[in-house]
């Protein structure tokens, strides 16, 4: 167990609310009438009219349908009868299997970094071991700070001190499990994009306009490209950067009024770039996406409805489907947009008060999304998916005022990385995916 790791137990939202109400006189009437027809008819044919053996017969009768199927209803003593006798309990030979389990009930909690004062962002990113890497800026010193648990425990680094950097950091990992950094520098206000090899770290210009490289984000296709979005404050717009030609090329993505905030970046299988951000003119929000997959770059919202499309995250699923959420401010909403090519459709994930703020999307191999996020009312780290479907969503960490700032990524464990307000510290929190059981008879398999 890593050093400061602790267990928290969340009720899943996977849980399914049902009662554990015991068969009524239905499940009797139905045997007593199929022994009563049986034994009437033989008893009044052989002896005439002997109603001790009709009351025999109906006692025995009786007796040996209860042995068999429903006596005792509750076979495993768990407080649910079994499916066959009227209840709801799936498997009534195991105790673990009712209604009422809750179905991979412990989230892992350990302290990432501990010496860190407050942040402004944070990104998580896995390499091809499963092992975790997350970038995110010291808002006490300036400092961009890098933590990865690559040797099984949590090792961190500072690699850039030269004041005010690591501002709004993101990291990817690339094909040979290198890790790159994008970050804005404060300092000369420009776009910084790092990389750490076997010498160490290295760090390069990507823009240096008087005011850019704000929020960026940073994904690495398969042949080693980078590819970076930011917001661009002189003049309120989205930017995109790559090194595909080996030197940086800057290209602007939505000019239109304030655009471009809080930007969000992923590749789809083709290669293709796609760019969630928050367009934003007096305090009203909305969603905004740019993309290349038409050959040309081509900006649109995604929902202009109401205050909304803040803390937007996007995620790409195996088949090409984009996902992405944001909060709906008017609302407190968190809310999800999917689009697999034939345009977007809108849903809800979470209408907790005030909640979905700084969400972060992830896509499995099978194709479920996963989201995490924070629950301003309750100061909290939450988590939701689709796995099943339709949205659940549950608290992760409750512990003190957390969840600020999360960051999720998933292989065959769910990994997110956030920081707790309370102990100012970034903490880590994983659970395994699902194992297949159906422990709460939900038809639902976790």
């Amino acid at each position: 167990m890593l050093p400061g790791m602790r267990i928290a137990i969340v009720l899943s939202g996977l849980m399914l609310g049902c009662g554990g109400d015991k068969p009524g006189a239905d499940g009797d009437a139905d045997s007593d009438s199929d022994s009563d027809t049986d034994s009437d008819t033989e008893t009044d044919t052989d002896t005439g009219t002997d109603s001790d053996s009709d009351s025999d017969s109906d006692t025995d009768t009786e007796s040996e349908s209860d042995t068999d199927t429903c006596v005792p209803p509750d076979n495993d003593g768990d407080g649910y009868d079994a499916l066959g006798c009227g209840g709801e309990d799936c498997d009534d030979t195991d105790a673990d299997v009712n209604p009422a389990a809750i179905e991979n009930e412990y989230w892992t909690i350990d302290v990432a970094d501990a010496t860190v004062g407050t942040i402004s962002a944070s990104s998580v990113a896995l390499d091809s071991s499963g092992s975790v890497h997350a970038a995110y800026n010291d808002d006490d010193t300036d400092d961009l700070r890098y933590a990865t648990n690559a040797t099984g425990v949590w090792v961190l680094e500072t690699p850039a001190e030269a004041g005010a950097t690591g501002y709004g950091a993101s990291i990817a990992i690339d094909a040979d499990d290198g890790v790159h950094v994008a970050f804005h520098d404060r300092g000369p206000r420009d776009a910084v994009h790092g990389w750490k090899d076997a010498g160490g770290w290295d760090f390069e210009t990507i823009a240096s306009t008087s005011d850019t490289g704000w929020d960026p984000s940073i994904a690495v296709d398969d042949g080693g490209v980078v590819h970076v979005a930011y917001f661009d404050a002189s003049g309120s717009d989205l930017y995109y950067a790559t090194d595909r030609a080996g030197a940086w090329l800057t290209t602007p993505l939505d000019q239109d009024g304030f655009a471009g905030y809080q930007p969000c970046l992923a590749l789809d299988p083709d290669g293709n770039v796609h760019v969630v951000s928050l367009f934003e003119l007096k305090g009203d929000g909305d969603v905004r996406y740019a993309t290349d997959a038409s050959g040309a770059w081509v900006a649109s919202n995604i929902d202009a409805t109401g205050d909304t499309g803040y803390g937007g995250s996007i995620a790409v699923a195996p088949d090409g489907t984009l996902h992405v959420t944001y909060q709906d401010i008017s609302n407190g909403d968190l809310r999800h947009a999917s689009n697999d090519g034939a345009g977007w459709d809108l849903d809800l994930v979470d209408d907790a008060e005030t909640t979905g703020q700084s969400s972060s999307v992830a896509v499995d191999a099978d194709g479920v999304v996963h989201v995490a996020y924070h629950d301003y009312f309750n100061a909290d780290l939450r988590y939701a998916t689709n796995r099943g479907g339709a949205w659940t969503a549950s608290t992760v960490d409750s512990d003190g005022l957390t969840g600020v700032l999360p960051a999720i990524a998933v292989d065959d464990v769910v990994h997110i990385v956030y920081f707790d307000e309370s102990t100012g510290a970034v903490e880590h929190a994983w659970i395994t995916r699902p194992d297949g059981a159906d422990s709460d008879c939900d038809e639902v398999p976790w």
